[in-house]
């Protein structure tokens, strides 16, 4: 997709409203596709890679 232009600012909106509710900034406002066995999976494949 081209810079510029309505739809890639239509696009860029939209991307950011799905990964604004894919990670939400509190910890009390959960996504709903939070999962955490996954969570703890991706911290501890994290902590062995570093």
């Amino acid at each position: 997709m081209q810079t510029g232009g309505d739809p890639y600012k239509a696009y860029k909106t939209r991307l950011s409203m799905a990964l604004r509710l894919l990670w939400p900034k509190r910890q009390e406002q959960r996504s709903p596709f939070w999962r955490p066995d996954w969570s703890m999976s991706t911290v501890a494949e994290a902590s062995v890679r570093h």
